[in-house]
């Protein structure tokens, strides 16, 4: 911001003094002197910024390296990476076989009721079975059986 004011104020000088006078040769100099310092102070800034980035990238390098170990660390000598693409293999494989039912989830429904009416169906059968089973059982006590000799 003082920069900038000391530039309007050495333009303005400028334009207001004759082009030959030592006033305006030493304000041009004063003037080439700022720029200088300033270009000075910007490079110093950039190499500063240069010099903090440069901390930043070797620290993140540090920690990746770090999280690298803590990751061996966690896994131990059985899993790692293998393991955790495996599993996340089966995952999907488990998704897809639970999509595959949810989209034939009607016919599950139609299975059920199948297997629930062929159930009622063979317990009536089972009932009708019981019940000759004892009129069979009845009948051979009440009917005398021939011997084979009255044959």
């Amino acid at each position: 911001m003082a920069g900038s004011k000391v530039r309007r104020h050495l333009t303005k000088q400028l334009t207001n003094e004759p082009q030959s006078s030592p006033i305006n040769d030493l304000t041009l100099h004063t003037y080439l002197n700022l720029v200088h310092n300033s270009f000075l102070l910007q490079v110093q800034t950039l190499d500063q910024v240069n010099t903090d980035l440069t901390k930043v990238l070797n620290r993140m390098d540090a920690v990746e390296k770090r999280l690298t170990a803590e990751t061996k660390k966690v896994d131990g000598p059985v899993g790692g990476a293998d393991l955790r693409e495996y599993q996340t293999q089966l995952l999907l494989k488990l998704r897809d076989i639970r999509d595959t039912m949810l989209k034939e989830g009607s016919s599950l429904e139609q299975l059920r009721k199948e297997r629930d009416e062929a159930r009622s169906e063979r317990d009536t059968l089972k009932k009708q079975v019981d019940k000759l089973n004892y009129r069979v059982h009845h009948l051979k006590q009440h009917v005398p059986v021939p011997s084979p000799t009255d044959l």
